[in-house]
């Protein structure tokens, strides 16, 4: 299953628009490269290796981060308890699935990035 890359944002309204967006990532080279790009192209800034997903996802839901890059197959596993055998194979279809469930709870799952593995 390729997995997909994309941004988690909290909806809500903020007051300090003019604030530069705050873009967490994970401890591995691959959340740091991730966010960095994303932290340089939207001209934010990087707050780097957090922790793990519990941990970054807690910063977001804080407020201490706008957003960070996650993973269709760790949003599955470690936000909704999907089983590893009732993945979707398909990344649309997981993305999709990812999108929904997060949208229940005020969280966006913006479009993918370019970046799969």
């Amino acid at each position: 299953m390729r997995l997909v890359v994309f941004l988690l944002v909290l909806l809500v309204a903020s007051p300090a628009a003019a604030a530069p967006l705050r873009v967490g990532s994970k401890r591995f080279t691959e959340s740091y490269i991730l966010a960095e790009i994303l932290a340089q192209r939207a001209g934010g800034v990087h707050e780097q290796g957090l922790g793990g997903t519990a941990v970054t996802f807690r910063a977001l839901e804080d407020g201490a981060i706008d957003c960070y890059p996650e993973y269709t197959g760790t949003a599955l596993l470690s936000f909704f308890d999907v089983p590893t055998d009732k993945l979707p194979k398909d990344p649309a279809q997981a993305y999709d699935q990812v999108k929904a469930d997060f949208a229940q709870d005020g969280i966006a799952a913006l479009p993918p990035t370019p970046f799969t593995s």
